[in-house]
């Protein structure tokens, strides 16, 4: 299938944004870390951002494959599950972790705080269902001519939500209620959230949000809702098609 290429593809853009992910601390949050507490924070910032590299950018990618793919919506989900495993297996895989041991041997302070795994669930389902709702919006455009201009118009929109949702750290910057409409604002928010939920200057350590989990859920739940509405009327204009042609015939 023509579709598979988009999967290495996916790989390869995960790959060449981790050296950004890594900088993202340095340039949004803190330039200079300094003092175990900041250095922590710091390491724990770029171990989230590494094992989700390429994750947004396959969402919007994937959201394109299903426009194109349209009326071959069960081929469209299987290529979003191939790409969703392949990116978020790839990011963990080379990912890492942060480091326990600095550059002496001596083991490097940690919190005493329970750091739980950022909502990566959330983020791999959320492939196959930007895919669904692509092949879906794809049928109601009707024409293929008309998927090049609303992916591009497409892609500038989710850059700024990403934006938004990557730069607002710990504050919602907006009501949650946008997380459920707009799914990939919801999904720059369970990173944000990931790495927000820490925090260096606490003492003792604490824990200032929720791990990203109220995101992930607006994230799924939205686009189950987005797929339901879109099917509904994916299923009402076959049935007014099929009608009008019953129509024209008698």
């Amino acid at each position: 299938m023509k579709a598979l290429w988009t999967i290495p593809l996916a790989v390869v853009l995960g790959l060449a944004l981790l050296p950004l992910n890594e900088w993202l601390y340095e340039e949004l949050v803190n330039f200079d870390p300094q003092g175990e507490g900041q250095q922590w924070e710091w390491r724990y910032h770029r171990e989230v951002m590494r094992n989700t590299s390429g994750v947004l950018a396959g969402h919007l990618l994937t959201f394109v494959v299903g426009m194109a793919l349209a009326r071959r919506r069960v081929v469209a989900v299987l290529t979003g599950i191939g790409i969703g495993v392949a990116v978020v297996g790839t990011a963990r895989l080379v990912g890492g972790s942060r480091a326990r041991v600095g550059g002496d041997g001596l083991v490097l302070w940690e919190p005493a705080v329970t750091l739980e795994e950022p909502r990566y669930w959330a983020l791999l389902l959320a492939f196959p269902l930007f895919a669904l709702v692509g092949a879906e919006f794809g049928i109601l455009l009707a024409q293929r001519r008309r998927v090049v201009p609303v992916a591009v118009l497409a892609g500038v929109g989710w850059f700024f939500m990403t934006l938004v949702g990557l730069t607002t750290g710990a504050r919602t910057g907006a009501p949650e209620v946008w997380f459920w409409l707009l799914p990939p604002l919801a999904a720059a928010r369970v990173i944000a959230m990931a790495v927000a939920s820490v925090s260096a200057e606490s003492v003792p350590q604490t824990v200032i949000g929720d791990w990203g989990q109220a995101a992930a859920i607006a994230l799924v739940g939205g686009l189950t809702g987005w797929a339901v509405l879109l099917g509904v009327a994916v299923w009402w204009r076959s049935r007014s098609t099929a009608r009008r042609y019953v129509g024209e015939k008698s």
